[in-house]
């Protein structure tokens, strides 16, 4: 096992002129298998601003790539009012712009700037909060999502939804988060992913019930058929 040494690696870099500290992405890479490396990140995030770490850990959650609009209805704020917390992510290299400055000097997409990054600040939130701030970025999603980009968009809806599932006790939500699943399930069955494709048609039918076979009896049939279908071919 490597055991991270602070002295021996400088993972981040002091900018006392700037106020700020940037991350050596180099040296992460060479220290890649380190366990604490994850351990070592959070403890210098937790030293960021309360709310640049709450967008930070909000950001983590949406995935290695999100975009302004997503974080500001996440976080119950204005894109203008994301500004200083995002420059000053960006000036400590935790997050890279991918897009140029629009008209209202405000940079819309964004990624991590490694990986582990994206991890240690994932683990900033609490994990009561992940369920539901993921099923809020699902739903998000969902009701942003046109249908002819539904299937370009499914798997990331989807997986969303199903983290924050013991959330939802709406029974029309829950047989539609069963649709998706069954979707996606399908898309994936047809990309031979057949392991992604059984988890989706088993959790569908989690968000169902006995009864669903009384009200939603060919959504219920199309999972437990499709499930079986794929664990046939899987082992054929």
């Amino acid at each position: 096992m490597l055991v991270f040494n602070p002295a021996q690696y400088s993972c981040d870099q002091a900018e006392s002129h700037r106020g700020y500290w940037q991350w050596d992405l180099k040296q992460i890479e060479k220290i890649g298998s380190t366990d604490n490396l994850v351990q070592f990140m959070i403890g210098k995030m937790q030293k960021l601003p309360q709310s640049t770490q709450g967008v930070l850990s909000i950001a983590a959650c949406v995935g290695a790539e999100f975009d302004l609009n997503t974080i500001a209805i996440v976080a119950g704020q204005s894109a203008e009012s994301l500004r200083e917390n995002l420059t000053l992510m960006i000036n400590a290299g935790l997050i890279i712009p991918l897009s140029e400055i629009d008209e209202q000097l405000l940079i819309q997409n964004y990624k991590f700037g490694h990986d582990r990054i994206q991890q240690a600040a994932y683990a900033l939130i609490e994990q009561s909060q992940k369920l539901s701030v993921h099923l809020k970025i699902g739903c998000l999603l969902r009701e942003n999502t046109p249908p002819e980009e539904l299937s370009d968009k499914i798997f990331q809806i989807v997986d969303h939804l199903n983290i924050g599932q013991q959330l939802i006790s709406d029974h029309l939500k829950r047989t539609e988060i069963a649709r998706l699943n069954l979707l996606a399930g399908q898309k994936a069955k047809a990309a031979n992913a057949y392991d992604a494709a059984l988890q989706y048609f088993k959790l569908g039918q989690e968000f169902l019930t006995d009864e669903s076979w009384q009200t939603d009896y060919n959504l219920i049939l199309g999972l437990y058929s499709e499930a079986a279908e794929v664990a046939y071919l899987m082992v054929i």
